[in-house]
């Protein structure tokens, strides 16, 4: 089962999380750009990420995670809204990602910066964001912004890589697992101790996942959750599917140059033509310049 978020929640301990598995989806967003191996792999893990706090979260909209850093890979923009559409992209300087060498580290594309997760509901809704340092890698941004904005222990893993298939064709697959400590119903207390102990024991269980098992199309997100954690009691709910969707029409991009001013039509057209690419699904659009003015004069 792919291109979907799998709720679950653990029985006999006051924990619960989710298991996020991209095929096609991870697949249509990474082949559409010419990244390097390594660059499609973090933008992979972020698209994980942004699934997994979207299909956490009750909004009408978009949710956004983007990194701004001094790194060779210096933006992130991944967002999922409310119907399950993924899309995302990387501003890569390929000079500077080529001087990393080889086996570069996320830490080593970013470089430091911050990292925004924000919700926007729309123009006539209050946009909610938190903003937290990034300073090593996806994973330790997104530690810090569950400690620091929603004061819950989570733990996370994540992964993105290529697959082959018989007879040599690749495709992209992704997928992480999060667990999240919650308090027990009806506020009854184990003891800190006991709590503590458990959630130590859910971390360290969850950390046995090998990158494989969270990728493997023959292996269900059920039973992965299962195989984890069955002898304290899992139960697994709904789950949320997801498809890709850019969004980018010629009507849309046409009717943004439309309310350009002539002097910036002109600055933009060669030979006749203003080209515009969208950066998600790297789409080429082509106008000519000269009715694109002519409306703008109008």
């Amino acid at each position: 089962m792919d291109n979907i978020s799998l709720p679950y929640k653990i029985e006999n301990v006051s924990a619960h999380g989710r298991v996020v598995r991209l095929g096609s989806v991870i697949n249509e967003i990474l082949s559409r750009h010419d990244y390097p191996e390594a660059v499609s792999a973090l933008l992979g893990e972020a698209v994980v990420l942004t699934a997994m706090l979207a299909s956490s979260m009750k909004f009408e909209g978009r949710f956004v995670i983007q990194t701004q850093s001094d790194g060779p890979v210096s933006m992130l923009v991944c967002d999922a809204r409310s119907d399950g559409s993924l899309r995302g992209y990387a501003k890569l300087d390929k000079e500077a990602f080529a001087a990393l060498g080889e086996s570069p580290t996320q830490q080593d594309m970013l470089g430091t910066g911050h990292i925004a997760f924000t919700i926007d509901q729309g123009p006539d809704m209050e946009r909610y964001q938190g903003i937290v340092p990034l300073e090593d890698n996806l994973l330790s941004a997104a530690l810090a912004y569950f400690d620091g904005s929603e004061q819950v222990q989570t733990h996370l893993k994540l992964t993105a890589m290529p697959l082959f298939r018989p007879g040599g064709d690749m495709e992209w697959r992704a997928g992480g697992i999060m667990i999240q400590q919650t308090a027990l119903q009806g506020g009854s207390d184990m003891g800190r101790t006991s709590t503590h102990d458990d959630w130590v024991r859910m971390q360290t269980l969850m950390e046995t996942t090998e990158p494989d098992e969270l990728l493997d199309p023959e292996l269900s997100p059920e039973q992965l959750v299962y195989r984890l954690y069955n002898e304290d009691g899992v139960r697994v709910f709904d789950v949320k599917d997801f498809s890709f969707n850019c969004g980018c029409s010629r009507t849309r991009i046409e009717n943004m140059l439309n309310s350009f001013p002539e002097e910036d039509i002109l600055s933009m057209q060669e030979e006749g033509q203003v080209t515009v690419t969208c950066e998600f699904c790297n789409e080429i659009y082509q106008f000519d310049a000269q009715l694109l003015k002519d409306v703008s004069i109008n």
